[in-house]
């Protein structure tokens, strides 16, 4: 990211300072970032169960990234029990928000 120019180093803390406001705020797409941020331990310890409860909170407020993202996660087994027919319902879930227009 550039400022006036410089670049800006790349603080993943600073990041989720910000994340966390903004979902305070209601923001969908930082909910979902945050819980990227956890399933990829991008500033944080690793940790799929919260990945998966930032991204429940984000598909709650319809973020149709965290919908699909739930699914692969049912898909895989990763922070959840492994189930291809709940990975279906928000794989579905998903596509049908992504054509209603309804993403963060």
């Amino acid at each position: 990211m550039r400022n006036g120019g410089d670049y800006l180093e790349q603080d993943y803390s600073k990041a989720l300072q910000w994340y966390l406001k903004a979902s305070d705020a209601g923001n969908a797409s930082a909910m979902f970032n945050i819980g990227f941020m956890y399933d990829d331990g991008r500033g944080v310890e690793q940790d799929a169960g919260k990945a998966m409860d930032w991204c429940l909170k984000a598909s709650d407020s319809g973020d149709a990234r965290a919908m699909f993202n739930i699914g692969f996660m049912y898909r895989i087994g990763r922070g959840v029990e492994q189930d291809d027919g709940k990975a279906m319902e928000w794989y579905t879930k998903a596509r049908s928000a992504e054509l209603a227009g309804v993403t963060a």
